[in-house]
């Protein structure tokens, strides 16, 4: 028997944001400034991680969208907000 390919949707997450690791699903994106933001959708299921990743997408946009109206400019961009080192990535 071969092994099936996971169907892609219309809908939801850009399929060329979804990467699979170890047989977990992760959302990434590429940001203005060459870094890159990755997040585990703790899934391993494609369809499901579909559906997450355009969760997240949605969310991304919107808190970019926010940053750059605070920021006041898309070339200074929200990089530094988003980015800015935490306890938790540190």
């Amino acid at each position: 028997m071969r092994a099936m390919l996971p169907q892609r949707s219309h809908k939801g997450a850009s399929p060329s944001r979804l990467t699979r690791k170890r047989g977990v699903f992760y959302w990434r994106r590429r940001l203005p400034n060459g870094r890159e933001v990755a997040i585990s959708l703790t899934t391993r299921g494609y369809r499901e991680a579909e559906h997450r990743a355009g969760l997240v997408n949605g969310a991304f946009d919107g808190a970019w969208r926010k940053a750059m109206a605070e920021s006041g400019s898309e070339k200074a961009g929200p990089g530094a907000k988003l980015l800015e080192p935490t306890a938790a990535t540190e």
